[in-house]
């Protein structure tokens, strides 16, 4: 799958960058819990997502990969704000899966789809110098892309509703390797889509690397 391999290696790219970031950090700073330290003005977090989706024309739900990115600035120690937004797209066929590649190519209709979350709302964190776990609820919006192929004649036909209102309740689970950085060992969000006059339902599981800044004495 083209676009996984390209997320997964900026996944490992990330995670390498962590890994440094980490060990020059356990050199230049003291072995301080991250109670003592307060806490940080700013987070960011990227890395790669799954999705299941119901989408627009398209009768069973469909299951996505692609990237996730969030930035939150805390109040305090334990409460903040957080941004949150990702995209996520059909998998392509690998090269050796042979019943992926036969069955795209037998059939008569080709289909893509592409969807892109935009969220924002308060999140709370918790835990210990080593794990810390957080909760949020999110509102914003989502956007779908569906193009369909019909192969015998060569008309495509391209579905693309408006951005449609969308909320995220979830958490998730990170490993701190240091004061300034961690692993975002899983993250799962619940996204229930207004779609009128009716609600769809999709869930995203996304894990990564979350950078610390601006520490707050």
């Amino acid at each position: 799958m083209a676009i996984f391999r390209m997320v997964s290696q900026l996944g490992l790219l990330l995670i390498g960058c962590a890994a440094v970031t980490a060990a020059q950090t356990s050199n230049a700073v003291p072995q301080a819990s991250l109670e003592e330290k307060n806490f940080p003005r700013v987070e960011v977090t990227g890395g790669l997502t799954y999705a299941n989706l119901r989408l627009p024309t398209l009768s069973e739900r469909q299951n996505a990969v692609g990237w996730g990115t969030s930035v939150t600035g805390n109040v305090t120690r334990h409460f903040g704000f957080t941004g949150d937004f990702s995209g996520n797209y059909k998998p392509k066929c690998a090269n050796n899966d042979v019943d992926c590649i036969l069955r795209e190519l037998l059939s008569t209709q080709l289909v893509r789809y592409s969807s892109y979350q935009f969220m924002g709302g308060p999140q709370v964190r918790f835990g210990s110098e080593r794990f810390s776990g957080f909760a949020h609820a999110l509102f914003g919006g989502i956007r779908h892309r569906v193009t369909l192929l019909d192969t015998s004649t060569g008309e495509q036909t391209v579905i693309k509703p408006g951005p449609q209102f969308a909320m995220a309740y979830g958490g998730g689970l990170d490993w701190n390797l240091g004061q300034n950085v961690g692993i975002r060992l899983i993250q799962v969000d619940f996204i229930p889509v207004r779609e009128n006059p009716t609600w769809t339902h999709n869930v995203r599981i996304q894990g990564g690397v979350v950078f610390r800044f601006g520490w707050k004495k």
